[in-house]
């Protein structure tokens, strides 16, 4: 038995180095696709992204490769927009990140005349009003939690034995 265990954990080790150097350790190279590897089209809609592109984990490419894809159904307003707001996206914290997909969620379920008089009424605010606006942090309500209570042990095993014994006698 000494040399199937012998073998066993060999195999697991080469198993494990395989999957490091698949995987990457994210030093060893750049994550693709790298810039250049990128087709024009998407390296049109990416363009904002040029100089940080191949700093970016798999995930994250992940994310902007699905952006470029909409990027030509957009209008070039549209598209005008997304490289404008690109760049600031790009740059943010992962903590950053989150706080605004989660306001991006939260303002698309409200219904659409709702959203626009919000933000109508955003527009209509003085430059420095949405400055304050910006640079107040913003506290999101607390998600409330399930009081945890300790699970209830059986009746039959709650019993004492004296109390079972007295029970089984007649």
């Amino acid at each position: 038995m000494p040399p199937l265990r012998f073998g066993a954990a060999t195999c697991a080790i080469a198993l494990a180095l395989l999957a490091q150097a698949a995987l990457g350790d994210g030093k060893s190279g750049p994550v693709h696709p790298t810039w250049g590897e990128l087709s024009s089209s998407q390296r049109e809609a990416l363009a904002p992204l040029a100089g940080d592109w191949d700093k970016f984990d798999p995930v994250r490419k992940k994310k902007w490769l699905e952006v470029a894809s909409k990027y030509p159904h957009l209008s070039p307003e549209g598209q005008q927009h997304v490289h404008e707001r690109m760049g600031e996206l790009a740059r943010m914290t992962p903590q950053e990140r989150v706080t605004t997909r989660e306001n991006f969620v939260r303002a698309y379920q409200l219904p659409l005349d709702q959203r626009q008089a919000l933000v109508q009424k955003y527009q209509d605010l003085p430059a420095d009003q949405k400055k304050e606006l910006a640079a107040k942090p913003t506290v999101r309500p607390e998600t409330p939690r399930k009081p945890t209570t300790p699970p209830k042990a059986p009746a039959a095993a709650a019993a004492s034995p004296k109390d079972t014994a007295a029970t089984t006698r007649h």
